[in-house]
């Protein structure tokens, strides 16, 4: 179950990398409004994204300590808070959120 909750993530934040520095990209105009550009023009979403960033890395700092074989470092993260599960909570509230933003975009 670990590794598919890992692969989910990584997907995931894969899917927003690419699509966000394409939008960014692309944006003219200020940052801001260069920012909206990668959340679809919408605060919400680019929220979302953000939040896919945040749990990605959290996943992704556990993941690093083990592969470096530093288990002080995987052990006071997970004995304070376990990242996988806080990552997977975080990346499932982020494209709920995002859906049902997306929903009401196409209605209005």
């Amino acid at each position: 179950m670990e590794i598919v909750v890992s692969l989910v993530v990584v997907a995931v934040l894969v899917y927003v990398v690419v699509d966000a520095v394409r939008s960014f990209v692309h944006a003219t105009g200020t940052l801001w409004q260069k920012l909206l550009a990668v959340g679809r023009h919408s605060a919400t979403i680019l929220w979302a994204r953000f939040t896919v960033a945040v749990a990605a890395l959290a996943d992704g700092a556990v993941w690093v300590a083990d592969f470096l074989g530093s288990p002080q470092v995987a052990g006071a993260m997970q004995a304070h808070l376990d990242p996988r599960t806080v990552a997977a909570v975080m990346v499932a509230v982020a494209v709920v959120s995002e859906l049902a933003r997306r929903r009401t975009l196409s209605k209005g």
